[in-house]
C-alpha cells in the first residue's frame, strides 16, 4: 500500500490503482489486521476482489467483506483515493524500536538497524538477529523462487551454504543461488533465488562486524513492522471527507489528527465509525484515539452536524424542519404506500382475470345451447367438435 499511496493523484474513475486481491479470509492475519486490509482496499477504491475460499468462509469474514458503509466508501462516484496526509514516528520510550516481521525479503540502503542483522548459523539457517526469524525459500510460485522471513523451522528450505571464496548464499542441492526476485520492484527490489552464475545480483559479502549481507553496496533487509502512526484521507461525493486512522507499530499508540491537518475551515467536526455504524458526535480541533498494534478506525468526518435538524431558511413554519428521524417515518410511510398501490394491482388484476374467464365459460355455455336447440338429437361427442369448428372459425374470421 506504500506503492500504491505514491499513485493516488493518476487514480479516478476510468483507472483504478490496483493493489490485488484482498487477503481477507486467507489466514496469517488476526481479525484486526483483516479490517485494517479491508480499510485501506475501500479507501484506495481498489478493486474489492474476495481472495478466500467463500464457501469455507468464516462469520467474521463475512461481517468483513459485505460491510455496507464501508463498500460505499470504495464505490463513491467521486473516485477520489484517499492517501497519507501524516505520519508520526513513534519514539524509543514508546518501545517502538522496529520490530522483525514474517515477510519479504529485499534490497535497502544499510542503516545499521536489526532487520538488517543476519547471523550465519553452523546448520545452515541464516537468522535474523536471534529473533528466530529465518530465510525460507518458497518454490512453486508462478514467477519462480521467492525469498521470505519466517519463524524457523527444520527444514531444507532454510538451509543454505555461504562462500566466502565464491561469494554466493546457494541453496541447500547448490543449484540456485540468492538474488534478486525475477519481477523486480521499481520501489522495493524483492529477493528470490536463479540459477547459479558469475553474474554481480548474485555475489555477497558477509560483514562479521556489523552482521550485515550486502549485494551491490545494499543490504540484505527482513521484514519490519514500521514503528509509526498514520492518517489518511480522501473527499467524497456528498462533500464530506473519509479518514482512516492507523497504528502500524508493534506496540499500542495514539493516532491524532487536527481538522486544520485535514483541510476543514471548521474548528468544530463530527464523526461516524463505519465499522460500528455508529455516531461518534462533535469534536473540537480534532480527534484521537488510542489504537491497538495494526488496529485501525475508519471515520466519516462531516463539516456540520448530520444529525441537527434540516430547516427551510425561506420560511420560519416548523413544520418544515426535518429530522432524520422524520425522514426515517418518511421513508416508512413511501414505502406503505408502495405497498398498498402493489397490493391494489394484484387484486384489480385477478377480478379482470376472473371476470375474463367467466365471461369465456358464459359465451361457450350459450353456443353450446344454440347447437343443442338446432340439434336436439346431437351427441356430446359431435356436439363438441362443432363447438370447437365454430370457435375456430370466429377466431379466423
Amino acid at each position: 500500500m506504500d506503492i500504491n499511496d505514491q499513485w493516488y493523484k493518476y487514480a479516478g474513475p476510468g483507472g483504478w490503482n490496483d493493489p490485488d486481491m484482498l487477503e481477507v479470509g486467507n489466514g496469517r492475519m488476526s481479525y484486526v489486521e483483516y479490517r485494517t486490509h479491508f480499510s485501506l482496499w475501500a479507501i484506495s477504491k481498489a478493486p474489492l476482489l474476495i481472495g478466500c475460499d467463500i464457501t469455507n468462509m468464516t462469520k467474521e469474514t463475512f461481517e468483513i467483506l459485505s460491510n455496507k458503509e464501508v463498500i460505499e466508501i470504495n464505490q463513491d462516484k467521486l473516485g477520489e483515493q484517499a492517501h497519507k496526509i501524516k505520519i508520526t514516528n513513534l519514539t524509543t520510550s514508546n518501545n517502538a524500536e522496529s520490530k522483525v516481521s514474517e515477510g519479504f525479503l529485499k534490497l535497502a540502503e544499510c542503516n545499521g538497524k536489526k532487520e538488517q542483522k543476519w547471523y550465519i548459523k553452523e546448520e545452515g539457517y541464516i537468522s535474523n538477529n536471534d529473533e528466530d526469524f529465518c530465510i525460507e525459500r518458497i518454490t512453486g510460485l508462478k514467477k519462480g523462487d521467492q525469498l521470505f522471513s519466517v519463524k524457523c523451522a527444520d527444514k531444507n528450505e532454510q538451509k543454505w551454504i555461504y562462500s566466502k571464496e565464491e561469494k554466493t548464499i546457494k541453496s541447500k542441492d547448490g543449484n540456485k543461488c540468492l538474488g534478486l526476485y525475477n519481477k523486480v520492484d521499481l520501489f522495493n527490489p524483492l529477493m528470490g533465488t536463479k540459477d547459479c552464475n558469475d553474474k554481480e545480483s548474485l555475489k555477497w559479502e558477509y560483514n562479521e562486524e556489523e552482521k550485515t549481507l550486502i549485494s551491490n553496496g545494499k543490504c540484505l533487509c527482513s521484514a519490519a513492522t514500521p514503528e509509526q502512526t498514520e492518517v489518511w484521507a480522501g473527499g467524497l461525493s456528498d462533500g464530506n471527507k473519509v479518514i482512516l486512522l492507523l497504528n502500524r507499530a508493534s506496540v499500542s499508540a495514539d493516532v491524532e489528527i487536527k481538522w486544520n491537518e485535514l483541510g476543514l475551515s471548521v474548528s468544530k467536526a463530527y464523526l461516524r465509525d463505519l465499522w460500528q455504524h455508529k455516531y461518534l458526535g462533535g469534536f473540537n480541533d480534532g480527534y484521537k484515539i488510542n489504537l491497538a498494534s495494526h488496529e485501525s478506525q475508519l471515520l466519516k468526518v462531516y463539516e456540520e452536524d448530520p444529525e441537527t435538524p434540516v430547516t427551510d431558511t425561506d420560511s420560519s413554519d416548523e413544520s418544515d424542519t426535518v429530522t432524520p428521524s422524520d425522514t426515517d417515518e418518511k421513508e416508512k410511510e413511501n414505502d406503505s404506500e408502495n405497498k398498498t398501490v402493489i397490493l391494489s394491482l394484484t387484486v384489480v388484476s385477478l377480478v379482470l382475470l376472473l371476470a375474463f374467464i367467466g365471461f369465456v365459460v358464459f359465451y361457450m355455455l350459450q353456443k353450446r345451447k344454440k347447437v343443442e336447440d338446432k340439434n336436439p338429437n346431437i351427441d356430446n361427442e359431435n356436439l363438441d367438435s362443432n363447438l370447437i369448428r365454430e370457435s375456430k372459425s370466429s377466431t379466423t374470421a
